[in-house]
């Protein structure tokens, strides 16, 4: 996990995937934000207490981008 925010949802990454932990420990995969491309690989790397999840997102077509989750 690569950060924490003050309602105990953690992020990170799972299988080369960004992912989102609740506060019981289930993971959910963050969407792939260019449905129809082929993902390489994403990473969430914070969260705020909004909820917003920043991170990047690596494309085979596209160099790796940052990738903001809402």
């Amino acid at each position: 996990m690569h950060a924490l925010n003050d309602a105990g949802l953690a992020v990170g990454t799972s299988d080369q995937r960004a992912a989102i932990w609740d506060v019981n420990g289930n993971a959910t995969l963050l969407p792939d934000e260019k449905p129809g491309r082929v993902l390489k690989n994403s990473m969430a790397q914070t969260i705020n207490n909004a909820g917003q999840i920043l991170g990047s997102a690596g494309y085979w077509d596209v160099p790796t981008r940052a990738v903001i989750w809402r």
